[in-house]
């Protein structure tokens, strides 16, 4: 893995291009992608996730979100990761950002900063809640769109498309059509 990922780190060409690697550790994965820390010869860390060629449009849409995010984001209080690197490297899509250490975190400040950054973006963008591309959520997709009220976009755009994706698992519509349109007006009161 160290291989693999300081190729990535060289073929970048970016500002840590030239950044040699001393350690990998695994840091666990999730359903799609395998996630590493990083510890770089001059003691500094970053946090990588790796993943099949096939699946570099997930880790875009990913770098491209956090891209995003960080417009809207209060800087003082949350710390959007940006993407350092985004390469296919061999057979595999990599994924490099900063890494955040988040074991002392403080959880309240999370939440206050979750809020401020949904608040601005509402405020710069009234009446859309949504998003314009095509993207992932774990490794199903995610329906592009835009609602004007949050509630129907989160019930529309985001619960339902899982939902429907459930009925191939065998969930019945039966039980979830109605607690659904109960969620959608209060979520929209």
């Amino acid at each position: 893995m160290l291989q693999l990922l300081q190729k990535a780190l060289i073929k970048s060409k970016g500002p840590i291009s030239s950044s040699l690697i001393k350690k990998v550790d695994s840091v666990g994965g999730v359903c799609v992608h395998k996630t590493w820390r990083l510890q770089l010869e001059d003691g500094s860390k970053l946090f990588a996730k790796t993943t099949t060629i096939d699946d570099f449009p997930k880790l875009e849409f990913e770098a491209n979100g956090l891209k995003s995010l960080k417009r809207f984001a209060p800087q003082a209080i949350l710390e959007i990761p940006q993407p350092l690197v985004l390469e296919k490297v061999n057979s595999n899509s990599v994924l490099i950002l900063p890494w955040i250490d988040i074991a002392n975190g403080e959880q309240s400040l999370l939440g206050r900063g979750l809020a401020l950054m949904h608040q601005s973006s509402s405020s710069q963008n009234p009446g859309k809640f949504g998003w314009e591309e095509l993207g992932y959520i774990g490794s199903a997709k995610q329906i592009k769109g835009w609602e004007r009220c949050w509630g129907k976009c989160f019930i529309n755009l985001r619960l339902i498309p899982q939902m429907k994706l459930g009925k191939e698992w065998g969930l019945n519509h039966l039980d979830w059509e109605k607690p659904l349109a109960s969620l959608s007006i209060f979520l929209n009161k």
